[in-house]
């Protein structure tokens, strides 16, 4: 299982992935819980918020989007809890027409 850091992060990571399916849609999980978990949405209008790879990135950006947008409340309340327990959380590349999948790296926090 999850060490509770990690259990924690990825708790935050599956209200963000449900919030991002707003027209329904699955949230598939791969991976192991002591290396790296790939984590999937896919559905109508699957879509990570605007500026999540930017606050995964930039520990200043999360407070900064909430100014402006208070609706990106969970990615940045994920964004800042990878920050602190230093993980490493990204969007990875892919098809165009494919919302992107996030790697969560946890192999440092377990």
């Amino acid at each position: 299982g999850f060490s509770p850091a990690a259990g924690r992060l990825m708790l935050n990571i599956a209200l963000l992935a449900a919030e991002s399916l707003p027209a329904g849609g699955v949230v598939a999980f791969s991976g192991h819980p002591d290396q790296d978990v790939v984590v999937r949405i896919v559905g109508p209008r699957a879509a990570w918020p605007a500026g999540l790879a930017m606050m995964l990135v930039d520990p200043a950006a999360a407070p900064a989007a909430l100014v402006e947008q208070p609706r990106l409340l969970q990615a940045a309340l994920t964004a800042q809890i990878a920050q602190a327990s230093g993980q490493r959380v990204s969007l990875l590349m892919g098809p165009s027409d494919v919302t992107p999948p996030l790697l969560v790296c946890l192999s440092a926090i377990n």
